[in-house]
């Protein structure tokens, strides 16, 4: 069986992406399990470590489908790259939880 992938081209209609949540899910878990230590800064200054699960629970909660597209096309360009995902990854969780506790 093929792993899903998404089109790493440039421009990418993502309405047009068949798969579904729970493959999106297995997709983020991929991108997600290597990075050990993953911390995020509240807005208050706090510094919280955060686990596979707990990060997977916020992105699934507040980005819509297309922003998770979009986020794994973001991986696999930078994965294909060589490079890392933490720092990118740490800068889109901060700016959630800076979004939500503006709620």
């Amino acid at each position: 069986m093929q792993k899903p992938s998404i089109n790493i081209d440039t421009h990418t209609d993502y309405s047009n992406v068949r798969i579904s949540l729970n493959q999106l899910i297995g997709l983020l878990k991929m991108y997600i399990s290597p990075l050990s230590g993953l911390k995020i800064r509240t807005k208050e200054g706090e510094l919280h470590e955060v686990n596979t699960e707990t990060i997977i629970n916020v992105l699934v909660t507040h980005l819509s489908r297309t922003q998770l597209l979009e986020l794994l096309h973001m991986f696999q360009i930078i994965k294909k790259r060589k490079s890392n995902i933490k720092h990118y990854f740490e800068y889109i969780l901060q700016g959630i939880a800076y979004k939500d506790k503006q709620r």
